[in-house]
């Protein structure tokens, strides 16, 4: 059997945090460079692995396209505190097992 190429489109959430002197530019860096498409490499290794836990199937590609409005702050430390100390304003989604 000739295997076939199939193409999913999958929403997802991230939570990414930055260390940055404002929020515009920890905005900016996480819309032009946090959630960029994995390379060609990472593709690899995420294949090797996933052969070795008997997956029979390769990713061949990933692109991800960014909602600028979608990213919003939800949480922010007080002046002069780390991010430990600040509490999100609504409940973080559980991303356990990736």
């Amino acid at each position: 059997m000739q295997e076939q190429e199939y193409v999913f489109e999958v929403y997802l959430v991230a939570l990414v945090r930055v260390n940055a002197e404002t929020e515009a530019l920890a905005r900016d860096v996480v819309v032009s460079s946090a959630l960029g498409s994995p390379s060609a490499e990472e593709i690899r290794l995420a294949n090797q692995a996933d052969f070795l836990h008997g997956k029979e199937a390769l990713i061949i590609g990933i692109d991800f396209a960014v909602d600028e409005s979608s990213v919003k702050l939800i949480a922010d430390a007080p002046e002069g505190g780390g991010h430990d100390q600040a509490a999100p304003s609504r409940p973080v989604p559980s991303i356990e097992g990736y």
